[in-house]
């Protein structure tokens, strides 16, 4: 067997395990996105809730603490000049999940149509 030929077979090789390698990758990718697949949203719903702490982070982050009409206390993070005073209200988007998860957000655009600095 000639060099020439040595050099085109371990191309060769070298070509099919880097196509082997990179289905494989691929295929992985695959079923990890595909088990991954979020939850389907069940509700969507606007609440209420009362600021009850707010402090700022050193960064350009703030940490509100707000109590749901139900009792619960959720924690947000908001960006800094987000910041509400403790006492006052804010309107939230709250999510339920099909596996159980709940999120609540700030719904920054009713906040800023009521008022930023709405009181209880």
């Amino acid at each position: 067997m000639s060099l020439g030929q040595w050099l085109a077979d371990l191309y060769i090789l070298r070509r099919n395990i880097s196509a082997w390698l990179t289905a494989v990758g691929l295929l992985g990718l695959l079923l990890w996105a595909w088990l991954s697949w979020p939850a389907e949203r069940v509700s969507l719903e606007h609440v209420a809730a009362e600021v009850v702490s707010a402090a700022s982070t050193e960064n350009a982050l703030s940490v509100v603490m707000v109590r749901l009409s139900d009792g619960r206390q959720v924690r947000l993070i908001l960006a800094a000049a987000d910041r509400p005073a403790p006492g006052s209200r804010l309107p939230l988007v709250h999510e339920r999940y099909t596996d159980g998860s709940e999120t609540f957000a700030l719904d920054r655009m009713q906040w800023l149509l009521d008022g930023m600095s709405a009181s209880p």
